[in-house]
């Protein structure tokens, strides 16, 4: 009677009785539901164990870091040397490709097509292009860095103006009271100096060697006085008293040289050298006569 009671009111409304939920141990508790895992935090790579790295490592990990471009261009060429590309010299580089493990970079070398050379955190190094199968370096793609200073076409056009600038044109004359800077003035007086310094010194062993010419002259006369003047008898007999000590070169027993030169003339003189000198080239010097 009692449950007919209690069901009696949802059965006249026409709605589903509610049926209270069932509770094992207590109240029920409620769960939160589980954070997502935060993903693994990268760790920069050790700088002293880098450094033993492949060039192509180290460059993925400085692009990846944001090196300074000098650095860049040192890790960019040292990669290029590493895979052996035909590259004479870098000239520009463009990173217009980058992903997880990867860095592609567009090359310019000079008097070369583009290459494309990828490199990977692990070492990986790969090259293509040299042919004129690249694409050429668009801005939109990406930054356009040279390497060794300016791009050659600003340089050029920079050396070029600065030339332009040198050139004085012919019809421009120098003011009136245009005054030479001390700087100069010192210099050109340096080279004044320098002038007659040299010219002192040329004067000075001039002197010297014709000092030496008068002062031999006089000792031969002194010292060989009976040898001057003799005629071809007299020299023949020399001849006959003499050694021969190279083919037409004789040694007299006093110390005179007699030398025959190339015309047959026979000739004295006091010292071996310049005897062998006159039979041997004709030259003829500090002769005794």
């Amino acid at each position: 009677m009692t449950i007919a009671l209690m069901l009696a009111p949802t059965m006249s409304t026409g709605e589903s009785p509610v049926v209270p939920e069932a509770v094992l141990d207590g109240d029920p508790q409620t769960l939160e539901p589980a954070q997502p895992a935060a993903p693994p935090m990268e760790t920069a790579p050790d700088a002293s164990l880098l450094a033993l790295q492949p060039a192509t490592t180290r460059l993925f990990h400085a692009l990846k870091g944001g090196a300074n471009d000098e650095e860049l261009e040192k890790l960019v060429s040292s990669t290029v040397v590493e895979l052996d590309v035909n590259c004479p010299r870098v000239r520009e580089y463009q990173v217009f490709r980058s992903s997880t493990r990867a860095r592609t970079l567009k090359v310019k070398c000079t008097e070369r097509p583009l290459y494309a050379i990828t490199v990977g955190a692990s070492g990986e190094g790969f090259v293509s292009g040299g042919d004129g199968t690249i694409d050429q370096m668009r801005l939109q793609d990406g930054p356009i860095k040279p390497v060794m200073g300016l791009r050659v076409e600003e340089y050029l056009a920079n050396e070029n103006q600065a030339r332009g600038a040198e050139i004085v044109p012919e019809d421009e004359t120098m003011p009136s009271d245009a005054v030479g800077t001390p700087r100069a003035v010192e210099t050109h007086e340096a080279r004044q100096w320098l002038a007659g310094l040299a010219m002192g010194v040329g004067l000075a062993a001039g002197g010297a060697l014709l000092w030496l010419v008068v002062r031999e002259r006089r000792r031969q006369r002194r010292t060989y006085s009976r040898w001057r003047g003799l005629d071809t008898a007299a020299k023949d007999q020399l001849v006959e008293e003499s050694e021969e000590v190279y083919p037409n070169l004789y040694r007299h027993p006093e110390g005179v040289f007699i030398a025959r030169g190339r015309r047959g003339k026979r000739r004295l003189f006091s010292s071996l050298v310049l005897a062998y000198l006159y039979a041997s080239r004709s030259i003829k010097l500090f002769e005794i006569r």
